[in-house]
């Protein structure tokens, strides 16, 4: 795909997205959808949530006007636009119910399960093998629920993050512009198309959300973003009429899924007594209890502010997507 549509597709989300920020942060706070200081948030005053919103609407416009002109061909497969439209839809629409209303978390995760397998089912996305060392194993009729695992898990990675200014945008801006560059030339340019616009949407957000921030992501946004990233990066691979989870796929997500990996085994081992099956019931629901040791609190604790903090961890994010790039266009 060329490089001046998928610039023109990036900025003109950027645009629509940086224009309607501030309606967006109105209603925030008209609806009551802000956050607070509290022991649990890093911010120093009330800030409005639902900035996402701004993010999917831009998508959605720049994703219809670029289908008008037959720029952007919604038929193309896999996966099929249409269920990956809506599957990204039903993910943002339950975390704006949750921005504004607080949903228990076992209700956003079946809406999220929903979402994957409208993708899996209706729209072709399918992870048929993963790396193993010394080569990929094929999954076969596992390829399924390995693709609903993987889009969930993705989903909620890019959400556990979103704990500073940017952190979650400027990551997942970097993810997506490298499925950009992956998938650009290669079998998926509608794939290279989608992920551009996300970028544009992304970075028209950040204008907003770097420190000091004046709008948050909320859950409309993080949740839509790990949603789409986990779909996209499935294919962001040369010459496959499948999808598959490599070292490089993992490593467009390194960030977001090396720090939820390691919440998971600190919550679940926190007070574990290991013979214990009751203990071990405990452990499992303390995973999805939120606390402040994830990397960028941590960081925060020894000294680094919130600027410093997420351009640091966006240089990680980076390298690991570089690492992504050569892996995989290398081939």
């Amino acid at each position: 795909m060329d490089l001046r549509l998928l610039a023109v597709l990036a900025t003109a989300a950027a645009l629509v997205s940086a224009l309607l920020v501030p309606l967006v942060r109105r209603l925030a706070v008209r609806w009551g959808a802000v956050d607070v200081p509290d022991e649990r948030r890093v911010l120093l005053r009330p800030t409005p949530r639902l900035g996402g919103v701004a993010i999917v609407a831009g998508f959605l416009l720049v994703t219809a006007a670029a289908a008008a002109v037959g720029r952007v061909d919604l038929g193309a497969a896999p996966p099929r636009v249409p269920a990956f439209l809506v599957g990204a839809l039903l993910v943002a629409a339950v975390g704006a119910v949750d921005d504004l209303r607080r949903l228990r978390p076992h209700v956003k995760l079946a809406v999220e399960i929903v979402a994957a397998l409208v993708v899996v089912y209706a729209g072709g996305c399918r992870v048929a093998s993963i790396s193993v060392p010394g080569g990929e194993v094929t999954l076969g009729a596992l390829g399924a629920p390995a693709t609903v695992v993987w889009i969930v898990f993705v989903t909620n990675a890019l959400n556990l993050i979103d704990g500073i200014d940017g952190l979650a945008a400027g990551t997942a801006a970097i993810a997506l512009f490298t499925v950009v560059v992956i998938a650009r030339g290669f079998s998926y340019p509608t794939v290279a198309a989608l992920a551009a616009i996300l970028v544009g949407g992304c970075l028209g957000f950040l204008a907003f959300n770097l420190h000091p921030a004046s709008i948050f992501l909320g859950d409309a946004g993080s949740l839509f973003l790990g949603f789409t990233i986990a779909v996209l990066a499935t294919y962001a691979r040369a010459k496959e009429s499948t999808g598959a989870v490599t070292i490089g796929t993992l490593l467009i997500v390194a960030l977001p899924v090396g720090d939820t990996l390691l919440a998971i085994r600190r919550r679940y081992f926190r007070g574990l007594a290991a013979r214990s099956p009751r203990s071990h019931l405990a452990g499992l629901s303390r995973v999805f209890q939120p606390d402040r040791h994830h990397i960028h609190h941590r960081l925060l604790r020894i000294g680094f502010g919130q600027r410093f903090t997420a351009w640091a961890l966006y240089a990680i994010q980076a390298l690991a997507c570089a690492y992504a790039i050569y892996l995989l266009v290398k081939r």
